[in-house]
């Protein structure tokens, strides 16, 4: 194939990924509405700014001509490596479905297209897909740079595509490996849930120096150890120091001449060689894990003589471990917990603005009955085998129940060292315990009365909240948060408050149940 015929067929792969991406994003009816309104609200905003900086332009432009501060360079540094770690969370979601889910490799390294174009388009495209999002607040960002008379901050556009560059190479790596450590459908579940800790992470980071100063940790001596490693006599100046090559990515959002050619050196060196590791893969059959099926093996430790209790409850957990929706809950609901695990660990104060009891009293409640939700809906809604349930020789009702059982036990048992550590720390916890477990029982029978049989793979892409009954829809999370107030209020001993939410909770959970009943059950068993 010669060189003309390799870009023909290059630029026409791009436009097709770019004409997918582009249907996708604007499928929505009130996308063309939202671009108005954001463009009228930036428009407007650039304007006053424009306006009101008449004399911070004269500043900074004097600024610009004497050389940029060490400040402006070290929030670059942390603008650049929080921009990366988001970019490197979407670019890993994008090459599991481009690279496995779409389905059509096997078509395209079949034609006589060079596998090496196929895979530079499929990681161009990615990139380009994971820049554009970020465009969103780049293109303000650089024109409230012009207008204040940086125009420096242009180089925003190359820093940017080269850490989406870099961000989508490492991602498809990334992908690539664990599809051939554990296959596509669980390095699937184990992306989302990679997304989710990255992301709890950079929030959590954020909110680092209020945990440690909650803390017996001295922070004094920390600190002043980081501020030698940068310090102009520190033999690691030449490498963690601001004027180090190695933040280069840094360096080019203030559009510096040798820091933007290295980031479009590194940036396309990277991505060269993910091409060739892709093609490689591939063409050894990598792919082979999608279409390759596994035979299921009996476990001898499960036997129908165990008991139908215990054949139900282990059969559901199996199905609540394998459902990447259920895992990406849980983690997030574990990942929530961790702070305030933090600070009952620490043995903070109940005085002032932050009250740990009463937090807990409100927060596990919370925690619990979006969390039954969750596993509930796995357990009903996503079961496959309907039709051999609706035939076997058990009632219907003791088999749900089951289910609900199956559903709230690993609940309790993921919220269940928060109380030990609330005992053990000697702190009120009563309130909050009645509360989740009223909280959790009353989230498991909502969602019964409002469940509908959904396959696993639309379960994993969305919830089809529309599919679901308007009113049962409302209760449910008007439940969580009621219980969530009992909670609070049992802690503070504010018994008209709580009784009104007991009786509040009961027209509720009285209006699910009769609404369910009205409506008949979907489930097929």
């Amino acid at each position: 194939m010669n060189i003309r015929s390799t870009a023909r067929s290059f630029w026409w792969l791009l436009d097709h990924e770019f004409r997918l991406w582009w249907r996708k994003t604007t499928e929505s009816k009130q996308f063309w509405a939202w671009i108005i309104v954001i463009g009228l609200v930036v428009g407007g905003s650039l304007t006053l700014l424009w306006l009101a900086l008449s004399t911070l332009r004269a500043e900074m432009s004097s600024a610009a001509l004497t050389g940029l501060p060490d400040t402006a360079i070290w929030i670059a540094i942390a603008l650049s490596f929080t921009t990366f770690l988001f970019a490197f969370n979407q670019s890993v979601s994008e090459s599991v479905i481009v690279l496995f889910e779409r389905g059509d490799l096997d078509l395209l390294l079949s034609s006589p297209i060079s596998s090496r174009v196929i895979f530079a388009v499929r990681l161009l495209s990615v990139a380009l897909t994971v820049f554009a999002g970020f465009c969103l607040f780049a293109v303000p960002a650089s024109l409230l740079a012009i207008l204040i008379g940086l125009p420096q901050l242009l180089g925003i556009y190359p820093a940017l595509m080269g850490i989406c560059l870099i961000a989508t190479s490492l991602g498809m790596l990334l992908t690539l490996g664990l599809v051939r450590l554990i296959g596509a459908r669980r390095a699937r579940t184990w992306v989302q849930i990679l997304n989710l800790v990255t992301t709890v992470i950079v929030i959590l980071g954020f909110q680092l120096p209020n945990f440690l100063q909650t803390s017996r940790f001295d922070l004094s001596g920390l600190q002043q150890r980081a501020q030698g490693w940068v310090a102009p006599s520190s033999p690691l100046e030449n490498i963690l120091g601001v004027e180090s090559e190695l933040w280069f990515l840094a360096r080019t959002i203030w559009l510096d001449p040798t820091a933007v050619l290295l980031t479009v050196v590194v940036s396309s060196a990277i991505a060269l060689f993910t091409i060739y590791i892709l093609a490689q893969s591939f063409i050894q059959g990598t792919q082979q894990s999608i279409t390759r099926k596994h035979r299921a093996h009996a476990d001898e430790g499960t036997a129908l003589q165990d008991g139908f209790n215990r054949v139900v409850l282990t059969k559901e957990w199996r199905m609540m471990r394998r459902s990447p929706y259920l895992i990406s809950q849980a983690a997030l609901q574990i990942l929530l917990v961790l702070p305030l695990t933090w600070v009952i660990l620490q043995g903070g104060s109940t005085s002032g603005s932050f009250n740990i009891d009463q937090a807990a009293s409100f927060a596990m409640p919370f925690l619990g009955g979006q969390l039954t939700y969750a596993f509930t809906y796995v357990c009903l809604s996503g079961e496959e085998a309907a039709d051999l349930l609706k035939s076997a020789p058990v009632a219907v009702g003791s088999l749900r129940w089951r289910k609900q059982l199956a559903a709230l036990i690993p609940v309790w048992a993921l919220l269940f060292p928060v109380f030990t550590l609330l005992i053990w720390q000697g702190y009120t916890w009563l309130p909050g315990l009645l509360a989740t477990l009223g909280a959790s029982a009353s989230a498991s029978f909502l969602r019964l009365w409002n469940s509908h049989p959904v396959a696993r793979k639309e379960m994993f892409r969305q919830r089809q909240l529309g599919k679901t009954d308007l009113l049962l829809g409302l209760l449910e999370p008007s439940s969580t948060w009621a219980w969530a107030g009992l909670g609070a209020a049992l802690y503070a001993g504010l018994i008209s408050l709580s009784l009104g939410l007991v009786c509040l909770l009961s027209v509720l959970l009285s209006s699910g149940y009769w609404r369910g009943r009205q409506l008949g059950s979907f489930l097929h068993y």
